[in-house]
């Protein structure tokens, strides 16, 4: 969206839409009336408010956080392929 020089609604659209939902908030209305915008037209103090709004728009109630979660560790049965080669590299040693 940046590298193009303008701004486009569109890719808001997308990504929202990746995310499972439509957002119909204040910031976004603002950033509908900017859509196709050249930042270059834009006032300093507009430019720089236009990641604060697109964050806006993209944090929802519904995901506000993403939980990480821990891997389980692998487990091996005895006498698995993993133990059989563990078994000869060691013996070989």
């Amino acid at each position: 969206m940046f590298k193009k020089g303008w701004l486009s609604i569109c890719v808001i659209d997308s990504v929202a839409a990746m995310l499972g939902f439509s957002p119909k908030c204040e910031a976004y209305r603002i950033l509908q009336t900017l859509h196709c915008m050249h930042f270059a037209d834009m006032t300093p103090r507009l430019r720089e408010s236009i990641p604060g709004l697109i964050r806006e728009c993209l944090m929802q109630d519904s995901f506000s956080e993403f939980v990480l979660i821990e891997p389980e560790p692998v487990k091996t049965q005895s006498g698995g392929m993993f133990s059989r080669l563990l078994a000869f590299t060691t013996r070989a040693n």
